[in-house]
């Protein structure tokens, strides 16, 4: 997938970026695909000037999230707490759902770290549930851009060639019969071959060849699920790294 790339080289940038998704050996190894009938995308990069209140602080839980993916602290954990408040905060007297669901997340966040269950509260029925009441707020009303993907079993449908670089809202669909998320990582150097990344893929993430900018959205088998990324421009790749049950 292509952020804002010339369209003299996006035939052949995107082409780079299909190898990558339809090589994975991962259980969600994704497959770029056109937009089935009905997803909703749109090329809007930033928020409207009508957009409500709340929806930059909002949008941007997700990158402290991803921070705390591999090796949580009480410090993150208490800062994505107060990232859930802030966006609380900000939603203080618009719409009732989100607002409660950001104050609830930051309560969840918080206690967990007291108790010490720490990053367990991300699978929390009751975190992921406002979670996702925040992220479709985000989704449906914040004037971002929008791409609507959907999960099948070893497919993404959706993904579209090439967005526009800025803030844009994800909303993955779990059409499969397994638990799916979708992850962004920027490929930042031009000169970075498919060839190299699937070559190890563990060891392209550790190496830099890709950089992860999204924790993503999961979603669990008839549901939908919601992230927030601020796209640069460049080429991405876009994974489920959810381990195969069966290997």
């Amino acid at each position: 997938m292509i952020a804002h790339t010339r369209p003299s080289t996006r035939n052949m940038l995107f082409a780079a970026s299909v190898l990558a998704l339809g090589l994975g050996l991962t259980a969600c190894t994704p497959a770029a695909s056109a937009p089935e009938s009905g997803d909703k995308s749109s090329a809007s990069p930033a928020a409207s000037a009508a957009a409500p209140a709340g929806c930059e602080q909002a949008a941007t839980i997700d990158s402290l999230v991803v921070k705390q993916v591999g090796a949580p602290t009480d410090d993150g954990l208490r800062a994505v707490a107060a990232a859930y408040q802030a966006a609380g905060d900000a939603l203080h007297g618009g719409p009732a759902a989100p607002h409660e669901a950001a104050h609830t997340a930051a309560q969840l966040i918080t206690q967990s770290v007291d108790d010490g269950a720490g990053a367990a509260v991300f699978e929390d029925p009751a975190y992921v549930q406002s979670a996702t009441t925040l992220g479709k707020f985000v989704f449906d009303e914040c004037g971002y851009g929008t791409v609507a993907i959907t999960a099948k079993d070893f497919q993404f449908d959706g993904i579209p060639d090439e967005v526009p670089a800025g803030m844009t809202a994800v909303q993955l669909t779990n059409k499969g019969e397994s638990p799916h998320v979708i992850e962004f990582s920027r490929i930042p150097d031009p000169a970075t071959t498919t060839t190299q990344i699937m070559a190890d893929l563990g060891a392209a993430m550790k190496s830099g060849l890709v950089q992860m900018v999204s924790g993503g959205a999961f979603s669990m088998p008839g549901s939908a699920g919601y992230t927030t990324v601020d796209l640069a421009p460049g080429r991405y790749l876009v994974t489920c790294m959810i381990p195969d049950s069966q290997n």
